[in-house]
């Protein structure tokens, strides 16, 4: 089964396909950088030591429930930018924002602070003030 899960406006698409595929993307320009450092390290360990030590690098491999936190991770700091953006773009305050979606300062303020995934309805809501679409789509 496919699904993705899109939010649309003039200048910017979500979908989690492309996210998915952001984030392996990402996890290897991690992984190149973390064999960098790690060369980086070895030469600088034998040259300040007479007896060289020998550091292998090994793979990182993730666990589901590891992957799986830090798409979590990734998808709130979407929608903390997104949330963030669209305000901006209103000239709104974060109380102003609230009040226009109908839910609590509270929540707007941990959503811009990357601590929690808004609800679908608050993403509804958000489509609706802003002038957006949200489409879910299960293929």
């Amino acid at each position: 089964m496919k699904y993705e899960l899109m939010l649309f406006d003039k200048n910017w698409q979500f979908s989690l396909s492309e996210y998915l595929a952001q984030m392996a993307h990402q996890h290897e320009a991690i992984m190149a950088r973390s064999f960098e450092r790690q060369e980086q390290l070895k030469t600088k360990q034998a040259k300040e030591s007479a007896q060289h030590t020998t550091f292998e690098p090994q793979a990182l491999v993730l666990s589901q429930k590891t992957k799986a936190y830090y798409q979590r991770q990734n998808l709130k700091v979407d929608y903390q930018l997104a949330f963030h953006r669209i305000r901006k773009q209103l000239g709104l305050s974060q109380r102003a924002f609230a009040k226009c979606l109908g839910i609590k300062l509270k929540q707007v303020q941990a959503i811009e602070a990357g601590k929690v995934l808004p609800t679908l309805d608050e993403l509804l809501k958000l489509a609706t003030v802003s002038g957006q679409t949200l489409r879910i789509s299960f293929e």
